[in-house]
């Protein structure tokens, strides 16, 4: 069978575990069915093990799969390291062709104008279901805080501390492979996510770039939106409210604070107390707004935490 292939770069490193290597994966772009190919283990890896250069870190190998014929600059696959937690930055990805039916360069052009953007969506999904933010290089950025240290035994490597949760510091996250086929499925559906949930991904990094007051500002509108869409479906699907009584009902419970209290009224079930999100969230997000206050860090992670909860409490299906 024919294909067009090639290595595709990934704009920042990601992150899983090690059953995310050598996997193979439907790849959906432009009305065309292809494959995304993971880069594979180096054949003299194993757990716990050194590389020949002395150090923990092996180099991944291309995906099993790939046309080896095929030579371009494609050297950097990434690492997996002594703990079988792997960094990806490249995977080959390729396209059944029909000399027959279809164009060569029409057919390969035409794929090559989506990849970008599915790649965008791609990351995109792949922050929300990981909860994480990616890096450029081969760290995961989170908010714990001080240095991670080792230590050795007369057999193996041990961390010797756990960092707090204080501050900002690199340290790597791995990504579940069940987490990575789903950001790759939803990559393929062609939609991006909601803005919720894309909104929750901005105050997670703002908080980790200590930008405290758009991370409140970003959770809160994130919260205002899913409480507001909760609403208009309970108002119409159960009380049949629409047209301009459902405007005049949203206008009078408008902003964060009448949304909060509408969704009490209609009696929609929560996770988290009508009360905290009014006191705390809308509280904090007014004093932002209105004299732009600034925050602590452990008064913004208190409002990022309550706004992540409720919107993957209602929206956790899009992800």
């Amino acid at each position: 069978m024919h294909r067009i292939e090639t290595t595709l770069d990934f704009p920042k490193i990601i992150p899983i575990d090690i059953e995310g290597a050598d996997k193979e994966y439907e790849l959906q772009v432009s009305d065309s069915n292809g494959i995304i190919a993971f880069p594979s283990l180096n054949k003299k890896f194993k757990v716990g093990a050194k590389a020949s250069n002395g150090k923990h870190i092996f180099n991944l190998m291309p995906p099993k799969n790939s046309d080896q014929k095929i030579i371009l600059d494609d050297d950097q696959w990434g690492v997996v390291d002594w703990r079988g937690e792997i960094r990806v930055s490249q995977c080959r990805i390729w396209f059944p062709y029909d000399p027959n039916k279809q164009d060569l360069e029409q057919f390969s052009d035409n794929i090559s104008k989506e990849i970008e953007p599915w790649l965008d969506r791609f990351i995109k999904y792949f922050e929300i279901q990981s909860k994480i933010i990616l890096s450029d290089d081969f760290d995961t950025v989170d908010w714990k805080s001080g240095i991670q240290f080792y230590y050795t035994t007369h057999s193996e490597i041990l961390p010797a501390n756990i960092p707090g949760s204080l501050a900002r510091v690199a340290i790597v996250n791995h990504v579940r492979e069940d987490n990575l086929k789903r950001a790759i499925d939803l990559a393929n559906k062609g939609d991006y996510p909601c803005t919720e949930h894309l909104l929750i991904r901005d105050a997670r990094e703002q908080l980790i770039n200590n930008l405290y007051r758009r991370v409140i500002l970003d959770s809160a509108t994130a919260v205002e939106i899913v409480l507001t869409n909760q609403a208009k479906t309970k108002l119409v699907e159960l009380h049949n409210v629409e047209g301009d009584l459902l405007k005049s009902i949203l206008i009078k419970y408008r902003n964060l604070g009448g949304r909060i209290e509408l969704v009490k009224k209609l009696n929609i079930d929560m996770p988290i107390n009508s009360s905290e999100l009014e006191s705390i969230l809308a509280k904090r997000r007014n004093k932002a707004i209105h004299s732009g206050q600034q925050f602590s860090r452990d008064e913004a992670l208190e409002v990022f935490n309550l706004a992540e909860q409720l919107v993957f409490y209602f929206q956790e299906e899009s992800v």
